[in-house]
C-alpha cells in the first residue's frame, strides 16, 4: 500500500483520496461519517480516544465530526488517518480504544456512523472547503494541495452531517456497528 495522500484537518478529503487509492486492499469498503447525536449542527460533538491531536496521547478529543475508513480485510479494518493507533486496524480493537466508556458519556457525545458504500462516497462528496474558511474568508487550517472534492460543486457536507438527513447511506449506532463488523 503507498502512503495516503493526508493534510491535517479534512478527514473528509483524506478518505475520499484514500477510497480512490488503487493500492488499498481488495474487498468491501465503507465509509464511515462519524457525528454526535446533538438536534443542531453546532451541537453536534463526538469524543473519540487516540487521535493525534488530542491534548495528552491516547487521551479524548471532540470532533464536531470526524470520517474513516472501513475495509473488510477478513475481519474489518479501520483506516483513521488522524489516529495515534496506526491504520489500518482490526475494527473490533479500534472501536474499543477509540469509544471507550460509552456509558459515562452524555449522551449527545456518543458516536453515530453514517455508512456509505466508499464508490458512492466518491461520486457524491462535494465540497467547496467554505466549512474550513472564517468570516473574512481565510482558511482555519491549511488546505490540502489537491483540488477539492467534486469540482468544488456545491457544497454538501452538511448533509452527510445530519444524521436525521436520508441523503446517503445508513446511518448506526456503536452498538450496531460492532454487530455490524462482528466485533465482539
Amino acid at each position: 500500500m503507498s502512503t495516503p495522500r493526508y493534510q491535517p484537518f479534512y478527514c473528509e478529503e483524506n478518505i475520499w483520496q484514500l477510497c480512490q487509492d488503487a493500492t488499498l486492499p481488495v474487498g468491501a469498503h465503507l465509509v464511515a461519517v462519524i457525528t454526535g447525536s446533538g438536534r443542531q449542527q453546532r451541537q453536534r460533538r463526538c469524543a473519540l480516544w487516540h487521535q493525534r491531536l488530542a491534548p495528552h496521547p491516547g487521551g479524548a478529543l471532540l470532533w464536531d465530526y470526524h470520517v474513516v475508513l472501513l475495509a473488510d480485510a477478513g475481519p474489518w479494518q479501520v483506516w483513521d488517518l488522524d489516529s495515534d493507533l496506526g491504520a489500518p486496524v482490526a475494527a473490533a480493537a479500534y472501536l474499543a480504544a477509540t469509544f471507550p466508556g460509552q456509558e459515562h458519556l452524555a449522551p449527545m457525545l456518543r458516536p453515530q456512523f453514517r455508512l456509505i458504500q466508499a464508490a458512492a462516497y466518491v461520486a457524491a462528496l462535494r465540497s467547496d472547503r467554505s466549512h474550513m474558511r472564517t468570516e473574512s474568508g481565510a482558511y482555519r487550517q491549511p488546505p490540502p494541495s489537491w483540488p477539492p472534492p467534486g469540482g468544488g460543486g456545491t457544497h454538501n457536507l452538511d448533509r452527510l452531517l445530519d444524521p436525521t438527513d436520508p441523503f446517503i447511506g445508513e446511518v448506526v449506532d456503536l452498538p450496531s456497528l460492532r454487530i455490524r463488523l462482528a466485533c465482539r
